[in-house]
């Protein structure tokens, strides 16, 4: 081996061609051109816009389906009504007067009847007539047995007319009053048995409140 260095030639660099020539062997046909990338279309895209809207809408339908086809709990709305104020008990010293006031229009009944003979059997229609009617036929007036109290006239109507109202009478409000109903009878003792109609022109029921309930005295001639 030489002590000499041999001597190593210069690398060459790769010749490199040209466009021109790079365009030549293309045309050619000794390269392959490259394929240009496809662009997607508008109307493709629209198409899978309006494909993915409708895929959601039919999802959304069927869990809407789904959810009104299960059972809805429903509310429960309770009305509650205000109950009936019960009857309080009477104590033993208002029956016993309620008892006494037994017979209180008795005397009035009587009355009606004196009246009636002399008059050609008619029946005082205004609470005047009927003041007068007890002035002359009670001399000592007509009261309460129990307590002393008198008693008044207060009304004249014809059964099946726009009378008083027998449920809004209290004893509160009504004490001592006598309602005189014409063409009716007596018929028991509470609002709704207290009259009944009578065809006779010459009858009349007269009735009061009893003390403390909703009980009614009651007499006819």
């Amino acid at each position: 081996m030489n002590n000499e260095q041999q001597s190593i030639p210069p690398v060459q660099p790769a010749p490199q061609t040209s466009d021109f020539l790079n365009r030549m062997d293309m045309a050619s046909g000794n390269i392959a051109p490259e394929k240009p990338k496809k662009k997607l279309s508008m109307p493709i895209i629209i198409g899978i816009i309006v494909g993915v809207i409708a895929i959601v809408g039919v999802i959304v339908a069927v869990i809407m389906m789904n959810s009104s086809s299960s059972p809805q709990p429903t509310a429960t709305v309770t009305t509650t009504w205000p109950d009936e104020p019960e009857e309080e008990e009477l104590s033993e010293e208002v029956i016993e007067r309620n008892k006494l006031r037994a017979n209180d229009l008795v005397s009035l009944a009587k009355a009606l009847d004196q009246y009636q003979l002399k008059n050609s059997d008619a029946v005082p229609v205004e609470v005047e007539q009927w003041e007068w009617m007890i002035r002359t036929y009670i001399p000592e007036g007509l009261k309460d047995l129990a307590t002393g109290e008198p008693y008044r006239v207060v009304e004249i109507c014809k059964f099946g007319e726009a009378c008083t109202d027998l449920n809004s009478m209290t004893w509160e409000n009504n004490q001592h009053q006598v309602y005189v109903m014409l063409n009716a009878a007596c018929n028991g003792d509470t609002k709704e048995s207290l009259l009944v109609s009578y065809t006779g022109k010459r009858k009349a029921a007269m009735f009061t409140i009893l003390e403390g309930s909703q009980t009614f005295l009651c007499v006819n001639n």
